[in-house]
């Protein structure tokens, strides 16, 4: 499975380099902003606004949709690009290959938020996920990206600079692959870095891809874990998302994620999601406030809810 998982991740890289010599990939690029500014040319609900600068809510089925804000505008992306380093991850990595962590782990910012992970751990894809995913390890985003880019290489004493760059190209290809009309990763973990940056739309088609994956999906609907990694340290992690917390007032009762971030740059971010019944319903709110975040993505998210139960009464579907 893994030396699989090697070999088309390298045959996607190199058609990406093949694509990007031979010059149809700013075609590709602008063709996915075309896409993009039709999904967004809607009127918004009557009533329906939110403090962020930059917003979507997005029906997951049918790709339409529901509100947005400033959508395409290019801004810092923060913790949230942990998403698209987790599809990444589990598109690179074996899940029950066993990894021993080296210096990488110290490859993220004094003051960047961290799961605890230290050099010569022993840990499953899994634990990784989680730590970066809950509590929004950064240490754990460049474990995951040295131990990716050196599986993408198949070489694993490439340097990290190395193994990062060709993690991060990868990531890069997923989101064009998936439609994404205004992005560019830089750095695993979303620290604010030149040239990093995303917009409201393609982190709910991110948000989408990564509900995709059971793994993904199974961590980010917990509001805490707590995980025994192989070499016998046990992590107890909560979860940033407030949307998930029972008995507080942020608290969304069909909430399934997905990632908070903060920066300097990118301000308070969050892009949550909701499953109703069969329906799934993805929000994002960028450059917001700190309880803004949260109060913006429950307005949204609970329009999107009512706007389907009142759908379903209508059709008769109770």
């Amino acid at each position: 499975m893994k030396e699989m998982k090697k070999i088309l991740a390298r045959l996607l890289l190199a058609v990406m380099i093949v694509t990007t010599v031979t010059s149809p990939l700013n075609t590709f690029a602008a063709s996915n902003k075309e896409v993009a500014k039709e999904a967004l040319a809607i009127e918004n609900p009557e009533g329906l606004s939110v403090a962020a600068d930059y917003s979507i809510l997005m029906d997951v089925d049918t790709g339409s949709v529901l509100y947005q804000k400033s959508a395409l505008k290019k801004t810092p992306s923060a913790s949230t690009s942990k998403l698209i380093t987790a599809i990444a991850a589990c598109e690179l990595l074996d899940e029950d290959e066993t990894m021993k962590i080296g210096s990488e782990v110290n490859r993220a910012a004094w003051d960047a938020s961290k799961a605890g992970f230290k050099k010569g751990q022993k840990v499953k894809l899994e634990h990784l996920l989680t730590g970066l995913l809950l509590p929004s390890g950064c240490d754990a985003a460049y474990i995951l990206a040295v131990k990716g880019g050196r599986s993408l290489a198949g070489d694993e004493i490439i340097s990290q600079k190395k193994a990062i760059k060709k993690f991060m190209a990868y990531c890069n290809k997923i989101a064009k692959d998936i439609g994404c009309a205004n992005s560019n990763f830089v750095t695993p973990d979303g620290y604010d870095a030149t040239n990093h940056y995303t917009c409201a739309y393609d982190m709910a088609l991110i948000g989408k891809k990564a509900l995709a994956y059971p793994m993904i999906a199974d961590i980010v609907k917990k509001n805490y874990a707590k995980v025994k990694i192989v070499s016998g340290k046990t992590f107890t992690w909560y979860n940033t998302n407030a949307l998930l917390y029972r008995n507080t007032a942020n608290y969304v009762k069909d909430c399934i994620g997905l990632k908070t971030g903060t920066t300097g740059k990118a301000g308070k971010c969050l892009v949550a999601a909701v499953t109703v019944y069969d329906k799934t319903y993805i929000s994002v709110v960028l450059h917001d406030t700190k309880s803004g975040r949260f109060t913006d993505s429950k307005k949204l998210l609970t329009y999107a809810i009512d706007t389907y139960l009142t759908s379903s009464t209508s059709d008769g579907v109770e």
